[in-house]
């Protein structure tokens, strides 16, 4: 990137933390503790489509009116606010997505109080970071799940569910990795491979199979060299006397609703932001593990809303490929407007805006509802 586009980017985050904070004025002045910049825009890994990650914790439910999804152009942000219980979970360490609490560009604090509190959470999460006998626990549990993961994927028939267990097999093993060497993921997805070979403590040879285990293409292939992988990160907890204790698969029972308007606002969007351009960016660099664990993650999103809603489960993983990075994404669009056809059953209207100016322009006091729809 040009230093010109990097000022570009940095110039649209001004502005929509500009009008983000105008719109706190004028509705919920008093509910904002603090706001922080989180992401490739507090570590300087961005990139062209990359979006703002707007971190903002509130004090009451007042602040929930600033919730929003929505599209400039061809990049998609997500607003949400926060209560500090997202800190006091960051604190516990049981993984390590922890980045916000160490990593994050503080732009506003209602108080001295507030960045006490702020951090507070920080010692409370290096402290038990580096408390042996709660690191040991959270990793035995990561393993006990990768155990669980196992022992179901012999049993499956179809290859998007083998790719699901893939998936949770790989966050998990790369979950302890990180915890096992008292660190966090300090970056974005796509750049777990090099944190994970930079880590001191690693089984032997295992950086092979882990960097090849994204390209295997058939059921069996899973099956097998899930093994492989496992087999190295089980002698590590051996040797670190780390306990863990196989379990059976958990069965969960889910009681279905049917799905309304309300349910859906904001998810189109959101879908669109969490994964749509780090699929064309896992094609732009060539990065088979970007494009599976963006599919997985995604996947992950569909499946969690079939599981609680009476709709038709999208079935993504089935047609990943590790050979082609362009038909993933491909994949990925269609999927996406499989669920677009929900959105045009309630006639709801994704919140899409050619330009920043046109973002402007429309929240200067208007309604949601005035958006362009797409």
């Amino acid at each position: 990137m040009t230093d010109t586009e990097k000022q570009n980017l940095y110039a649209r985050n001004n502005k929509i933390i500009e009008i983000i904070m105008r719109e706190i004025q004028e509705k919920c002045p008093d509910a904002i503790d603090l706001i922080g910049i989180g992401g490739s825009f507090c570590n300087g890994d961005i990139y062209e489509k990359s979006d703002l990650d707007l971190v903002i914790i509130c004090n009451n439910d007042n602040a929930k009116c600033l919730d929003k999804c929505f599209i400039i152009g061809d990049v998609a942000f997500d607003v949400y606010t926060q209560g500090w219980n997202r800190f006091e979970t960051m604190a516990e360490y049981k993984h390590p997505y922890v980045t916000k609490l160490f990593d994050l560009t503080i732009i506003y604090s209602r108080n001295e109080e507030v960045l006490r509190k702020y951090k507070s959470y920080q010692a409370l999460l290096q402290s038990n970071m580096n408390n042996p006998e709660l690191v040991n626990k959270q990793v035995g549990l990561h393993f006990e799940k990768v155990l669980e993961e196992i022992n179901s994927l012999q049993k499956v028939s179809s290859i998007g569910i083998a790719y699901r267990k893939l998936a949770s097999i790989i966050k998990e093993i790369e979950f302890i990795l990180f915890m096992v060497n008292r660190t966090y993921v300090k970056r974005g997805t796509k750049r777990i491979p090099e944190e994970i070979a930079s880590l001191k403590v690693l089984p032997k040879d295992f950086l092979t199979i882990y960097n090849e285990i994204v390209n295997c293409k058939s059921l069996e292939e899973i099956q097998n060299e899930v093994l492989m992988l496992v087999n190295p990160i089980k002698n590590l907890l051996d040797n670190l006397s780390i306990s863990y204790e196989p379990k059976e698969e958990s069965k969960k029972d889910f009681t279905k609703r049917t799905i309304n308007a309300t349910d859906l606002i904001g998810t189109y969007e959101e879908i669109y932001s969490n994964w749509k351009n780090k699929m064309y960016h896992a094609v732009d660099i060539n990065s088979t593990y970007l494009s599976f664990v963006t599919m997985s993650s995604c996947q992950e999103f569909y499946d969690e809303m079939a599981d609680e809603f009476d709709i038709p489960r999208i079935e993504l993983l089935e047609n990943y490929s590790p050979k082609n990075l362009k038909g993933n994404a491909i994949a990925f669009d269609n999927a996406l407007n499989e669920w677009k056809r929900l959105y045009d059953m309630f006639g709801l209207k994704i919140q899409f805006y050619h330009n920043l100016e046109e973002f402007e322009n429309l929240n200067k006091g208007n309604d949601r509802d005035e958006n362009k729809k797409i």
